[in-house]
């Protein structure tokens, strides 16, 4: 195997609602990019945001800490490119200005808080290098929002970003499928697909994740089949009837999934099944590429 170009070493940092992630890859002789470290912390943001306007102290503190160990992580692997991104909890905040700046310093780079259609069409760009060929649909329910990209394959293609997700919803309306289901409906009442919508919608990020994980049975993340894995959509709704009748201590047991994704996992699933009644997707493909991958994109030097 070629090895990574030392000058062509880059590192995404994305900020969530829910999560902190970071990518960091290099390019290597052959052009190919290989990944050097991947890791993300949940960080929760967008806890009680909802009803203050403003990222909590203990909320920054929790993000700082990890924040930290990400930029000693890219100073060690000698990452050239460094972009760092926030979204909608930072987005929503009052003092989105003070939090960014915090972040900024500790992680020794700029954060910048991006728009939803920016976040979006990351996202779709950093899918794209999973799947490059034919239409795409491709579904990011972060904690504060969720953003819907739409690609034909052919030069078409459309952005929705839905200002609901699964820490937000979860804290408003608890598991109550009616109240989930009208505080989601409105959002989507104007989305209108323009474009040709693929047969599965791809599901990245912790929904999806944990769908795979859930109908293969498999409590392990590290060895669950999760990139390209089909779930359609009866049996998603058998998922989510099976979450909803465990208490979350009994998901993380059962499901091999934290307790940060455990007691929003409903909220996912519903949402999850709006967007594919909405687009008429017949299944749900999950994946591990993410918005990381597309702001990786923007920063790497080409081939």
């Amino acid at each position: 195997m070629a090895a990574v170009i030392p000058d062509r070493r880059a590192a995404a940092v994305d900020f969530g609602s829910n999560t902190i992630g970071v990518l960091i890859a290099g390019r290597r002789a052959d052009g190919e990019l290989e990944t050097l470290h991947r890791k993300s912390a949940f960080v929760r943001l967008a806890e009680g945001l909802r009803r203050s306007g403003e990222i909590s102290t203990a909320a920054l503190e929790r993000a700082l800490s990890f924040t930290g160990e990400v930029a000693d992580c890219i100073r060690a692997l000698g990452a050239a490119h460094v972009r760092a991104v926030a979204t909608e909890a930072l987005r929503r905040a009052r003092n989105r200005r003070a939090v960014a700046a915090a972040l900024s310093d500790r992680l020794g780079a700029p954060v910048e808080i991006i728009s939803e259609h920016q976040e979006g069409t990351l996202t779709l760009e950093g899918v794209r290098l999973g799947y490059p060929h034919g239409p795409l649909a491709m579904i990011d329910i972060g904690g504060g929002s969720t953003e819907v990209g739409l690609d034909d394959g052919a030069g078409g293609r459309q952005i929705q970003s839905i200002p609901v997700g699964g820490v937000g919803l979860t804290e408003a309306y608890g598991e109550d499928l009616g109240a989930l289901r009208a505080a989601i409906a409105p959002h989507l009442a104007s989305f209108a697909p323009r474009v040709a919508v693929a047969a599965a919608l791809t599901a990245i990020g912790g929904t999806g994740a944990n769908l795979a994980m859930i109908d293969q049975g498999s409590p392990d993340i590290a060895r669950a089949d999760i990139e390209g894995y089909v779930v359609d959509r009866d049996r998603l709704a058998e998922h989510r009837e099976k979450a909803r009748a465990l208490s979350i201590e009994h998901r993380c047991r059962v499901f091999g999934i934290p307790q940060a994704r455990a007691d929003i996992l409903v909220a996912g699933f519903v949402l999850l099944e709006q967007v594919l009644e909405k687009l008429g997707c017949a299944a749900v493909r999950t994946s591990r590429y993410c918005l990381r991958h597309g702001v990786l994109r923007s920063i790497l030097p080409p081939a």
